[in-house]
């Protein structure tokens, strides 16, 4: 037998014939011992009934009732979440920077006692040479002197490895 709220839950698809012949027969079998049931069942089909006879409703001009239903409705807001592909592209912009920086890092520290047989020689001569042209006029001259004594360097600290001294377009 079943129970009184599996009943209930299925007494409009019973009073509309939509249960299978075994589920019907168990219905009836709860029905006929309970009274509560069965006048719940009388009002679904009276109901039905009632239904039945109410003329059909007119047509509706779908459009115009939906854009007079968009009206009154309040706007939904739309959360924008960047994609893991935004994340990808900023991840990947960080860590070209971080490259570049630690790139430059190395050899702004290494490049100031480069000398002109080593690769970062270009990036010393590159810092000098802003370093002249950023420096106010009344420095310029004092600048001038220690990047010529810089070069007198290089060449003694060439010299004493017993290596020629390379010179910038000098390609042996």
């Amino acid at each position: 037998m079943l129970s009184h709220a599996t009943t209930r839950d299925w007494l409009i698809p019973y009073a509309d014939g939509m249960l299978a012949v075994d589920e019907r027969r168990r219905i009836d079998g709860h029905i006929t011992g309970c009274p509560s049931c069965a006048r719940e069942l009388r009002e679904v089909r009276e109901l039905n009934l009632l239904l039945v006879t109410l003329p059909p409703a007119p047509p509706v001009a779908f459009a115009p009732f939906w854009l007079n239903l968009q009206a009154v409705l309040p706007h939904r807001r739309v959360l924008r979440i960047p994609g893991i592909a935004g994340y990808r592209r900023l991840g990947m912009a960080f860590a070209v920077a971080a490259i570049g920086v630690l790139a430059a890092g190395v050899s702004a520290f290494a490049a100031p006692s480069a000398l002109p047989d080593n690769p970062l020689y270009p990036v010393k001569q590159l810092e000098e040479s802003l370093r002249l042209e950023l420096a106010p006029v009344n420095e310029r001259l004092t600048i001038q002197l220690q990047l010529a004594n810089e070069r007198l360097r290089e060449a003694q600290a060439m010299a004493g490895r017993q290596q020629p001294a390379w010179l910038p377009g000098d390609h042996r």
